[in-house]
């Protein structure tokens, strides 16, 4: 399945839906899969539900090699949360305004945490 028949079915997937606000592609350093993140407005309450449900949706008619892999992004580390957000790929968003204040949000914490984060590595060169 190419990505453009890939972002039309999740867009009528998404359509009419409040629990799905973002679907962000994005890559990794180690894999040749495609990667999905799911932004939910909910906090991922029914993720395995909803990540079953697109499986079901994209799985079928892909003959493509490469897996098609999801992710909570909620659900996510922070850093994976900035990563993912700074590709600035979206594939489909229901919600801009939830979209975002979200992102505004991890952004806030994100920056908050770097001096602890440039603090914790710096303990750690000194240690070794």
């Amino acid at each position: 399945m190419d990505l453009e028949q890939l972002t039309k079915r999740l867009r009528e997937f998404t359509k009419g839906r409040h629990d799905i606000t973002t679907i962000y592609l994005f890559n990794t350093q180690d894999s040749i899969d495609v990667n999905l993140a799911i932004l939910m407005s909910d906090e991922g309450s029914r993720a395995f539900e909803i990540s079953e449900e697109i499986n079901a949706l994209i799985q079928g008619d892909n003959t493509d090699d490469r897996k098609i892999k999801l992710h909570i992004l909620n659900k996510m580390p922070l850093q994976s949360q900035f990563n993912i957000t700074a590709q600035r790929k979206i594939l489909c968003s229901t919600n801009e305004d939830y979209r975002v204040d979200w992102e505004v949000n991890m952004l806030t914490e994100y920056y908050d945490m770097q001096e602890f984060h440039e603090s914790w590595e710096q303990i750690k060169r000194e240690v070794k």
